[in-house]
């Protein structure tokens, strides 16, 4: 078997600039989606929008923090007794944020179609 000295660090660092380009594309092409789902929104739709404008803010935030750093730096960290809570930071709260409130604006939607629809047959 023939051994390439320092082949699999080459091989090791360009697997994880890949999938640190690969990551930055995917949130930027989601971030891109989102503003133009944005700007096809009516103004009124103001939840909607909201959770549109956190999910685009926390995703950019990753990945500048990402591109400056190599790497998202992670500085909330949380202990319950013996519990260890997943380490986090304020982008992942804008993400987390914003898709509860795309949730709750689905079932908000969800109730008053309901209402609408029951009106019609009564």
């Amino acid at each position: 078997m023939c051994v390439i000295p320092g082949l699999r660090s080459v091989y090791l660092q360009i697997m994880m600039v890949g999938r640190s380009i690969s990551l930055s594309c995917s949130r930027l092409g989601i971030s891109l989606m989102l503003a133009y789902f944005m700007k096809k929104n009516s103004a009124e739709q103001k939840l909607q929008n909201s959770a549109y404008a956190l999910i685009i803010g926390g995703a950019l935030a990753n990945m500048v923090d990402r591109a400056y750093n190599g790497f998202v730096v992670d500085f909330f960290d949380f202990y319950w007794g013996i519990h260890h809570y997943p380490v986090f930071n304020v982008a992942d709260i804008a993400i987390c944020i914003g898709a509860g409130l795309l949730a709750l604006d689905a079932f908000k939607d969800d109730k008053k179609s309901g209402q609408k629809n029951e009106d019609n047959f009564s």
